[in-house]
């Protein structure tokens, strides 16, 4: 994820990303979104796949 961010010029450090990805991944509308069966998109927003019961866990 870093990476695509340094490949698009964004001024973004990994100590900033890392705090939002934390502050992201304990909302409750997260956690909905990673129940068994939801679809999960990849980097570009396109569907990649259902969510499969040890991912969500």
């Amino acid at each position: 994820m870093f990476d695509d961010i340094v490949r698009r010029d964004l001024s973004l450090s990994r100590k900033r990303l890392r705090r939002m990805l934390k502050t992201l991944t304990r909302t409750d509308a997260y956690h909905s979104k990673i129940a068994v069966g939801a679809v999960r998109y990849d980097m570009q927003g396109l569907p990649a796949g259902k969510v499969t019961k040890e991912e969500a866990q």
